[in-house]
């Protein structure tokens, strides 16, 4: 390695349980390579959600992708090598999501939207195969009820 960065297009797994890289001889190839995207499993799928793309040795400089990929993983990880990427049904990202973190709510996905000066994030309806970006954080969705 000379300090080059490179992203990789298949998925790399690894297990907390045994402290080791899930090596497969046949990993499914993301429709986007990418790097420093918010990645969390809800429902049973994997998402891939924007970060950068076509960062190359020579110059490492890449581009901002807006696109959510998403996986079907299933209960234990079992068959992923017959899974295939495929694009959110509800679109790509509202708002630049790159070197953050994704969190679930409910049916929601939320990631930040990154180099804003506002507190915008992207809201992802898994439900309803939505994106949109609420300028209010969690503000503008009605919050659970406290429960003593």
């Amino acid at each position: 390695n000379n300090g080059s960065i490179y992203f990789l297009g298949t998925l790399q797994i690894y297990s907390v349980h045994t402290g080791e890289w899930l090596v497969s001889p046949s990993p499914p190839n993301m429709l986007q390579p990418r790097g420093y995207a918010a990645c969390i499993v809800h429902s049973n799928i994997l998402y891939a959600i924007g970060g950068l793309y076509g960062l190359t040795g020579e110059s490492n400089t890449g581009y901002i992708t807006m696109s959510i990929e998403t996986l079907f993983v299933g209960d234990d990880l079992a068959d992923i090598n017959n899974q295939h990427w495929a694009p959110f049904a509800g679109g790509d990202l509202k708002g630049i999501s790159a070197f953050v973190k994704a969190v679930s709510y409910e049916e929601l996905i939320l990631v930040p939207v990154r180099w804003t000066t506002s507190t915008s994030i992207n809201v992802i309806n898994t439900v309803d195969k939505t994106v949109t970006v609420d300028t209010f954080g969690f503000l503008s969705y009605p919050l659970p009820p406290y429960h003593q």
